[in-house]
């Protein structure tokens, strides 16, 4: 088995790689979520924490999934058969990582989130209308994952099991099109404001030009890029990102059995 310590190193030996492929081939990415307030608050992994989490813009998103090549590691995104979630991931080919919660793509193993940036309308309300359109559909998509559990009270599982029935009406491969199509619908290079537009946490507009100059942030042993304006982009998410959370809230939220298949 791999405990929490052990997959950080395994993630951070990864997104080194990462970025060293990313410098040779001029693909642009930052930080996200909770590895960019890591970096920040902590300098390295939320101690907590056990995932990271980048941001590519649309362009680079799509390069780098067409192009990344590794010997331990392996690129997937939605174009790949048995892969459905409507970002792509990176994870390292000689473990295994079954969420317990949730379904897992077959191989998966140890693994680095990827998310694309896409164009914003210029409009905020337009934004705001996209962006729940967007939430409906990821909360549709991910009612498809996840498990029944013991471990959630009664009127969780109920929701769980409305959603379900109300996804018996639109397919799993139907809805990560249907996500798909709404990220294009305004092309990055075209527009000021962008945004990962998954639904998932919080919309969050970022100017398109934080991509156009990146700063490096220390993260454990090594510097990682990160967005100029991260700042705003922490307070947008988090409100005083600086403040830990009450230590009840200082736990992940994610539930694997992770081990080397050298030795399941």
């Amino acid at each position: 088995m791999i405990d929490l310590d052990g997959m950080k190193h395994i993630e951070l030996e990864m997104m080194k790689e990462i970025h060293a492929f990313c410098q040779a081939h001029g693909i642009t990415y930052s930080l996200g979520y909770g590895t960019l307030l890591g970096a920040v608050r902590h300098k390295g992994f939320i101690p907590w924490d056990d995932d990271i989490d980048i941001l590519m813009p649309r362009p680079d998103y799509d390069a780098f999934r067409h192009s990344f090549q590794s010997g331990d590691y392996q690129v997937v995104s939605s174009s790949d058969s048995g892969y459905f979630y409507p970002y792509a991931k990176v994870y390292d080919k000689r473990t295994y990582l079954q969420e317990d919660l949730r379904y897992t793509y077959p191989d998966m193993g140890v693994f680095i989130d990827i998310f694309p940036v896409d164009g914003l309308p210029d409009e905020y309300d337009q934004q705001v209308r996209l962006y729940k359109k967007q939430k409906f559909l990821y909360k549709l998509h991910m009612s498809m994952k996840y498990r029944f559990s013991r471990e959630w009270n009664a009127s969780k599982n109920l929701l769980l099991l409305l959603a379900r029935m109300i996804a018996l009406f639109f397919p799993i491969g139907k809805v990560i099109k249907k996500l798909e199509q709404n990220y294009l619908l305004f092309a990055y290079e075209e527009k000021p404001q962008v945004a990962v537009m998954l639904g998932e946490v919080k919309l969050v507009p970022i100017s398109r030009s934080s991509f156009e100059s990146l700063t490096l942030l220390e993260f454990e042993d090594t510097q990682f890029y990160a967005i100029a304006q991260y700042e705003s982009y922490l307070s947008g998410l988090y409100g005083d990102y600086l403040q830990l959370p009450p230590l009840a809230q200082q736990a992940s939220e994610h539930r694997y059995t992770v081990g080397w298949k050298q030795e399941k």
